[in-house]
């Protein structure tokens, strides 16, 4: 008799457990909605006379930070260097409008001359040899992310250039063109973009170099 009560006892207390179990069934870990980080993307930009290639971090779903490095070639040979800082008015992950603030430092080495000889219908350079030019810029561009799918995308972007340079005491002048009548000189003075010289009319690195005021570049990339 003893033994049948603690059978129905033991089932009575096996039914309530699996009762109550059911009421208030065992807590589920809620999905993670916190923004993932770490995310990554590799973008490469070929525009005219320059080729770029660039690396940046998202910090959080509206920052990230990268590196940049660009060949130049054309009349002005050489590289930059890059740092950049974005933000991004939708999230690194959609499509939309960001803002790109870089910094750079650059080494260019062109064509130049020591003088210009003044001829009867043309001038001509004396003392060809190749400039030394560290050149510092800060970029500023309003830019457009549009993804192609869930790891491609394309780029614009449009903005403003504050740049300086240095130069050897003997980098002077530049001259572009083949033909007599296509025959330009420009002067390579890092302080006044246009000097009172009496052979150049406007400054090379302002005017045809990578000192242009206005900066524009398209870029493929991917995120991983």
């Amino acid at each position: 008799m003893n033994l049948q009560k603690n059978l129905l006892l033991a089932l009575h207390l096996l039914l309530t457990s699996l009762a109550y179990s059911q009421s208030k069934p065992w807590p589920v870990k809620p999905k993670n909605t916190t923004p993932s980080f770490g995310r990554n993307d590799i973008r490469v930009g070929l525009y005219l006379t320059r080729l770029s290639i660039s690396y940046d971090r998202a910090l959080s779903d509206k920052f990230s930070v990268g590196i940049e490095g660009l060949r130049h070639w054309g009349n002005f040979t050489g590289f930059t260097v890059s740092a950049v800082g974005r933000y991004y008015f939708k999230d690194f992950n959609s499509s939309g409008f960001f803002i790109e603030e870089k910094l750079t430092y650059g080494f260019y080495n062109p064509v130049v001359y020591d003088s210009i000889i003044a001829q009867l219908d043309d001038n001509e350079g004396w003392g060809q040899h190749n400039a030394s030019l560290n050149v510092f810029e800060s970029t500023t561009s309003l830019g457009r992310r549009v993804y192609l799918n869930n790891t491609f995308f394309i780029e614009f972007l449009l903005g403003l250039r504050l740049a300086g340079f240095t130069r050897g005491s003997n980098d002077k002048y530049m001259i572009t063109g083949q033909s007599v009548d296509a025959v330009t000189v420009y002067s390579l003075s890092p302080n006044n973009p246009f000097p009172n010289d009496p052979y150049a009319s406007s400054n090379a690195f302002y005017t045809i170099g990578p000192g242009f005021p206005l900066y524009f570049n398209i870029r493929m990339g991917f995120i991983f």
